[in-house]
């Protein structure tokens, strides 16, 4: 059984970490968070409001089929150090969720270094 719920939090009462772009979503931010069970198991897991939007049309490109399923944008996107294009593709549709990301990527390129 798959059951998803999404809800939106207008003003986030504590820091917390976006699970997408893996950035600060600061004290007083919106967010979005979504729970349900899928293959018997329970997820739950808090994203910025653009990050959301940009996953949902990561995984429909990938997925025709999408059902909510959480999964890691940046493994779904398989970045890595030679695909930053494939994530600049993306900015001009979802410029501050794919910064977001970018500022990420850049950190796991230099903690490589």
């Amino acid at each position: 059984m798959t059951f998803w719920s999404r809800r939106s939090v207008k003003a986030g009462a504590k820091v917390h970490r976006c699970d997408n772009c893996r950035q600060p979503i600061e004290k007083g931010q919106p967010s979005t968070v979504v729970s349900g069970v899928h293959d018997g198991d329970f997820h739950s897991y808090r994203v910025h409001p653009e990050c959301d939007d940009l996953w949902k049309e990561i995984y429909r490109e990938i997925d025709p089929g999408y059902d909510g399923l959480p999964v890691d944008t940046l493994e779904a996107l398989d970045i890595g150090v030679n695909d930053m294009p494939t994530l600049r593709a993306y900015a001009k549709r979802h410029p501050i969720a794919a910064e977001r990301l970018m500022v990420t990527v850049r950190k796991w390129i230099a903690e490589d270094a």
